[in-house]
């Protein structure tokens, strides 16, 4: 099919208007033969432009859908990019588009990175994981740390914890075997990930990386026993999988197309996969925005997504097509302004010397509807965090009862810590429930529940509540 005709068809779909901008419209264009860094802010169309830009990889490239890889961070965005494929498809079959009926979108292989890698493995019945269970979280791996009684999660004065800044060395009081565990699991899944050497750790003489090599070695001896992996562990199996004949007819001479949703959330070991997958012509695509990084924590370096175009010159000798998204289609224009101009402020990215963000990239334009002259931006500034947390639970009560939300449910809080105490969000949880205001705690993010929610337990809920 030929591109105009696929534009058309996408015009025709949209009541006479082409559902792009100029932007996006660029992406969707791209040609194969290099990769492609799409930079893309908040608001600006991410699922939209991956989904126009699948179904053009298959309508007009001729690309087959078993030979896609599509991946994102989360199972829900996963879920829903599956959904907008299809309706996308329809839409195009709708308008006329014949070629677009026997589109199977089931074929492409869609998902985060982690449910592919052990769909593969099992699919290919690939020899070391076919009989091992997955430890699917890090509290998990943690609980299986404190069963396997692991010498560094039980070694309080470990110079490990102080080494990595966990603990502060002049703190009246030990880490508890939990916060170990949790730090240990940090650390562990940081070697995995970062395929670090081992053996040259040992060997340094430096005693916290001594012990932490010691702890990691026993827990992978653990793993082996108990026939487990985590899924640091699980992707580099998956890694070394690729490598295998088996490996290499699964991937196709060619290489696969691949293309990565908040590839700002890539870690080192998935880089190598995503470049392995697309080895050959370099058919890769990535999209994501520097400036939302929400997954360090977990491992995910921002440099992945800053430094593309350096990566994609190391494994494939290419230089990538750059398209930046820049339309923020969701937020309040003052909103806008006051997110470019933060981050204009910080005097480190000024700093032209040192990377870090995406070379070139633009500020945000507000192309929203959405409109008003109430503050679309506060801050609370008061000491002690007691009267800061009873303006803001006052504050989101404003918002409930002006209409600016419909429900309290609407209202996410992101924190750094989800623990209520003292020193974490005590104090918070406190003023929101003195003012009757629903809510749980979720991941890292504290969110409200509708008023029509009853709470599950009598302070709230945990990170693992099942709501």
């Amino acid at each position: 099919m030929d591109l105009q005709i696929y534009l058309n068809a996408l015009k025709t779909a949209h009541a006479g208007v082409l559902p792009l901008n100029d932007d996006q419209h660029q992406a969707i264009e791209y040609h194969y033969d290099q990769p492609l860094w799409i930079i893309a802010g908040p608001g600006t169309g991410k699922p939209h432009t991956l989904v126009w830009l699948a179904l053009k990889r298959i309508l007009v490239d001729g690309v087959s859908p078993e030979q896609i890889v599509l991946t994102t961070f989360t199972r829900k965005a996963a879920t829903e990019l599956q959904s907008r494929l299809l309706v996308s498809r329809q839409l195009l079959v709708d308008a006329g588009i014949a070629e677009a009926e026997p589109v199977d979108i089931s074929k492409i292989t869609l998902g985060t990175l982690h449910g592919i890698c052990s769909r593969v493995l099992q699919d290919q019945r690939y020899d070391p994981t076919l009989r091992i269970r997955v430890l699917e979280d890090e509290l998990t791996q943690q609980f299986f740390l404190r069963r396997a009684h692991n010498s560094l999660v039980y070694s309080p004065s470990s110079p490990v914890w102080s080494h990595f800044e966990f603990a502060d060395e002049d703190a009246q009081f030990n880490p508890s075997v939990a916060q170990r565990a949790e730090w240990a699991t940090k650390l562990f899944n940081r070697l995995t990930e970062n395929s670090v050497d081992i053996t040259a750790m040992l060997q340094s003489g430096e005693q916290a990386f001594v012990e932490l090599s010691q702890g990691y070695q026993e827990y992978q001896r653990k793993l082996g026993e108990e026939h487990r992996t985590d899924q640091a562990h699980l992707q580099a199996h998956f890694r070394t999988f690729l490598e295998t004949p088996a490996g290499q007819s699964w991937i196709g001479a060619g290489g696969r197309t691949v293309i990565v949703d908040e590839y700002q959330d890539t870690n080192p070991i998935q880089e190598l996969i995503y470049f392995k997958l697309a080895q050959g012509r370099g058919d890769i695509a990535v999209v994501g925005d520097d400036d939302q990084s929400l997954y360090r924590f977990r491992g995910a370096t921002v440099e992945a997504l800053i430094d593309f175009d350096r990566a994609c010159k190391h494994y494939l000798g290419l230089n990538p097509a750059s398209v930046n998204l820049r339309e923020n289609w969701r937020s309040h224009p003052t909103i806008v302004g006051w997110v470019n101009r933060f981050i204009d402020q910080h005097q480190v990215m000024r700093d032209r010397t040192v990377r870090m963000r995406a070379p070139g990239k633009w500020p945000l334009v507000a192309a929203s509807s959405v409109a008003g002259a109430y503050p679309a931006v506060m801050a609370i500034a008061e000491s002690p965090y007691a009267k800061a947390a009873q303006k803001l639970a006052q504050a989101i009560v404003d918002l409930k009862s002006s209409g600016l939300v419909a429900d309290y449910s609407q209202i996410a809080l992101l924190t750094f810590s989800t623990r209520e105490s003292s020193h974490g969000i005590g104090v918070f949880t406190d003023a929101l429930r003195d003012l009757d205001i629903p809510l749980y705690i979720a991941a890292r993010a504290l969110r409200m529940r509708p008023v029509s929610e009853p709470s599950r337990c009598s302070w709230g809920a945990c990170h693992a509540c099942p709501s």
